[in-house]
């Protein structure tokens, strides 16, 4: 894919806000961002939750958006990360300072980087979600542990009472 930027966002949560998780940028990887969505080709994707294909002129279309002014974007094409209840939870765009020439070529390799992109993300969130679990679980044991430590120590001391009673009973 000979494109000037790749990009992988992931929506936040329901905000209109998306963060890079990897951005190939004019040869080279680049620093994440946060950014709104909202009146930007990402935020097409997002909302009609299919794939977008701007192959020209895609400042014309969204002029007052300074990031596509800055990375010098001619030509767009996001296709939405979709989770196992086809919900968003990302997206994979490219970004070319060039008119998109072939863009049915461009497709079918974002179709198949898409696939990737989504599985991984999916499995991030699995670990997240597994990590959360096992941090939970992992108090509760703690705290069930304080307290069988609490209550033995009580049954010791109330045995230990019981005990001296039943000697001097004994004795006397």
């Amino acid at each position: 894919m000979n494109v000037t930027y790749v990009i992988v966002s992931e929506k936040i949560n329901d905000s209109f806000e998306l963060k890079t998780l990897a951005i190939w940028g004019k040869g080279k990887i680049r620093d994440n961002i946060k950014y709104n969505f909202l009146n930007l080709p990402c935020g097409t994707v997002i909302n009609e939750e299919k794939l977008c294909c701007y192959p020209q002129k895609i400042q014309e279309i969204f002029p007052d958006k300074t990031i596509l002014q800055n990375m010098k974007a001619e030509s767009y094409l996001g296709m939405p990360l979709l989770d196992e209840h086809h919900q968003v939870i990302g997206v994979l765009c490219v970004v070319n300072n060039k008119i998109l020439a072939n863009p049915e070529n461009t497709i079918a390799m974002m179709k198949v980087f898409a696939t990737r992109a989504t599985s991984e993300l999916l499995r991030q969130r699995a670990e997240i979600a597994r990590r959360h679990t096992y941090d939970e679980l992992e108090s509760r044991v703690k705290e069930a542990t304080e307290e069988l430590r609490l209550r033995t120590a009580e049954l010791v001391k109330a045995n230990t009472v019981l005990e001296r009673e039943i000697q001097e009973k004994i004795v006397a």
